[in-house]
């Protein structure tokens, strides 16, 4: 009769883990969502606000930039820009089972205005890696973003 305990507790385990892993993703998808919008209210300040003291951001030309304040200052031009954004949606996130690390990836929209005052669009995805902090909240410890060739923005 042992053996049969044995493997349901086993399967039943699994199953549970399984079943807790969406609501754990959702915890970073809900931070990711969180620095969306104060990213939107506070610009630079808020993205920076969102990165570990010893976070890291990847540029499209491969350049590493960290710490919070250097990746405040680099971000500080665009944001300060009238009508430039960037605006992000997760649509994946996903905990590692020691739950203090994980990922969200999901689309972005960058508008800006190009150097003859045309207003443009960059589509994009992204992947930013989470890290639990020893207070307790996420921190982001390195970003990464791509995007696609800039378009028009509608209504140009």
């Amino acid at each position: 009769m042992r053996t049969v305990w044995i493997p349901i507790a086993l399967i039943t385990g699994f199953l549970i883990g399984l079943a807790a892993q969406p609501r754990a993703g959702a915890v970073l998808m809900d931070a990711d969502r969180a620095f969306d919008r104060l990213t939107a209210e506070k610009g630079a300040e808020g993205w920076a606000s969102f990165f570990a003291p010893d976070g890291k951001m990847v540029r499209p030309n491969g350049e590493i930039v960290e710490g919070r304040e250097a990746i405040r200052k680099l971000m500080e031009p665009m944001f300060s820009t009238a009508g430039n954004s960037l605006r992000w949606q997760p649509d994946m996130g996903e905990l590692a089972s020691s739950a203090d690390l994980g990922y969200t990836s999901g689309a972005s929209l960058s508008t800006y205005k190009d150097a003859a005052g045309v207003r443009m669009q960059r589509r994009g995805r992204y992947l930013t890696v989470w890290r639990k902090q020893p207070a307790g909240g996420w921190k982001v410890a390195i970003d990464i973003g791509v995007s696609g060739e800039p378009k028009k923005a509608e209504g140009n």
